[in-house]
């Protein structure tokens, strides 16, 4: 777990952003939407090196998908690329 928040936190300076950009200043002091995210990409990238059997085949129709509502959602795959 500590492992997969220094990366976190990595990917956050990385992007030219600080620590506290990562957490919820109000309601409790917890991960925000920023980090949230930030851990999802972390976890899909992992399964997808270490367990790829476990997300099955992608779906084809992705690109119509993304074409349909007009937008795409931040990955942090995309920003390495």
């Amino acid at each position: 777990m500590m492992e997969t928040q220094q990366q976190v936190i990595d990917m956050t300076i990385a992007m030219g952003k600080t620590v506290a950009d990562l957490i919820e200043p109000v309601d409790g002091f917890h991960p925000n939407e920023f980090s949230n995210n930030l851990n999802a990409d972390l976890l899909w990238m992992n399964l997808q090196k270490m367990k790829p059997e476990w997300l099955g085949k992608e779906n084809p129709n992705n690109d119509l998908i993304d074409q349909m509502f007009h937008k795409r959602r931040f990955r942090v795959s995309d920003e390495n690329n």
